[in-house]
């Protein structure tokens, strides 16, 4: 996480979320012992958020020594050793379930974004992330999916526009929506208008759009339209979305878009097997 200032307010969030006033249960631990433990992987993964393992005992504020053995976006198999902590042992112990929560769903997300990436083969297509993650994560998430070698779509509200259908609805066509846009939005920053029929398509082209998101669209729909489009707007940057999955990616990709965006990579992944294994003395 490059905002290394909001990464520790996250980590102050999730740290208070599970000791609360105190670990109750690391009282049962001595204060003088000391541990030595492993992060390890227990099924094949791609990397992310090792930068969290020391940073959440940074903020904590333990006694610890952190080694990462691993790196972002690595591909590893099962048993790998990501991280190795040297520390008192009660810190260790309070802070391993945070550590191991952001860890395994970060590395599930990079797992998942990989898998679509092999996917593609020789495909030119761009695979994008959405705006589908998990409040306050979102940053993490999608350097995850960049881990695993895929693209972001906009990381904010503010760096690009993206007409959809409410906003079409609320303000009465397409036309009328970009209208109102008009004189309001900063040069350089990309203008998409979704479209779910030729009829929308071509009216988002003759005001000039250079993007459009296909939505909803099946793969023989698909390519029915994008000759339409491409016969009109050659160079008209097209992106479709909505049903895409990493079963039926290859027949969404062989249609003619530039780009497919998927929401699955961060709104339902697994979390990836990660464990802590402990020695004390």
């Amino acid at each position: 996480m490059q905002n290394h200032y909001a990464a520790r307010q996250l980590i102050r969030l999730a740290l208070d979320e599970d000791i609360g006033t105190g670990d109750l249960t690391v009282l049962a631990v001595p204060p003088e012992v000391r541990a030595r433990a492993k992060l390890i992987a227990k099924e094949d993964c791609v990397v992310s958020g090792l930068e969290l393992a020391p940073l959440v005992l940074e903020v904590f504020g333990a006694d610890a020594q952190v080694e990462l053995d691993a790196q972002n976006g690595q591909k590893i198999t099962k048993g790998t050793t990501l991280v190795r902590f040297d520390g008192r042992a009660r810190d260790l112990l309070t802070c391993e379930r945070t550590i191991l929560n952001f860890l395994q769903r970060l590395c599930g997300i990079a797992t998942q974004a990989a898998r679509y990436k092999d996917a593609l083969g020789s495909s030119k297509v761009t695979v994008l992330d959405t705006r589908k993650t998990t409040p306050g994560l979102r940053e993490l998430e999608k350097q995850a999916v960049k881990d695993g070698g895929l693209s972001n779509h906009r990381m904010r509200l503010d760096e690009g526009v993206l007409v959809k259908e409410n906003h079409i609805r609320a303000s009465g066509s397409i036309k009328l929506a970009l209208a109102n846009l008009h004189g309001k939005v900063k040069p350089g920053i990309p203008v998409e208008v979704e479209v779910t029929r030729w009829e929308e398509a071509q009216e988002a082209l003759d005001c000039g759009v250079s993007r459009l998101l296909v939505d909803n669209f099946t793969p023989q729909a698909l390519r029915d339209l994008i000759p339409r489009i491409r016969a009109v707007a050659p160079k008209t940057f097209i992106e479709a979305s909505g049903g895409i999955t990493l079963s039926n990616l290859t027949d969404f990709t062989a249609t003619g878009v530039d780009a497919v965006s998927v929401g699955a990579l961060t709104h339902s992944v697994r979390a990836i097997d990660l464990s802590l294994l402990f020695e004390f003395s």
